[in-house]
């Protein structure tokens, strides 16, 4: 639509990619969530039954899944606080308990893993002070403890954005 508006005005040069480009910046930036700014996760925070649907059967299945010997893990690319926004409203207040281990800030499709960039524990009442390197190798439920551990990729975490 803006290339077939510049074009009725006969300007020729396309010069507003830097704007659309800062336009998303102004309102998908991740620190924006938590800062309660910017318009996407403002209206979603305010409204979001607007935005999330409830899956209780999708609940239900995953609740299952144990049962029937399938480990159930999460990845996300998202900042802790919004995939616990989203999966909070999605799946209720014990969400966590349907994963074997979650991870966040995961950087999929650019390596999601190197030695250089190691994981981190999520502290889930504060997730934007975790600082704890995990020393040891992932280990799954049953491993370690009741519930897996809630952890970042954390060539993800030192950037605002994402």
């Amino acid at each position: 639509l803006l290339v077939e508006y510049y074009d009725s005005k006969g300007w020729g040069k396309y010069d507003f990619w830097p704007k659309v480009f800062q336009g998303f910046v102004d309102n998908f930036s991740a620190n924006l969530f938590h800062e309660k700014r910017g318009m996407f996760f403002t209206e979603m925070q305010a409204d979001p039954g607007k935005y999330i649907t409830r899956r209780p059967k999708l609940t239900r299945w995953l609740q299952d899944c144990p049962k029937r010997g399938v480990r159930v893990f999460l990845v996300t690319n998202s900042h802790a606080d919004f995939a616990n926004f989203l999966m909070e409203f999605s799946f209720g207040q014990h969400w966590r308990d349907l994963f074997e281990i979650i991870i966040y800030y995961a950087n999929k499709g650019a390596g999601f893993y190197s030695p250089e960039t190691p994981f981190i524990e999520i502290d889930p009442s504060n997730c934007h002070e975790s600082k704890k390197e995990l020393s040891e190798p992932l280990r799954l439920r049953g491993a370690t403890s009741a519930r897996g551990p809630s952890i970042r990729h954390s060539s993800s975490s030192s950037s605002s954005s994402s």
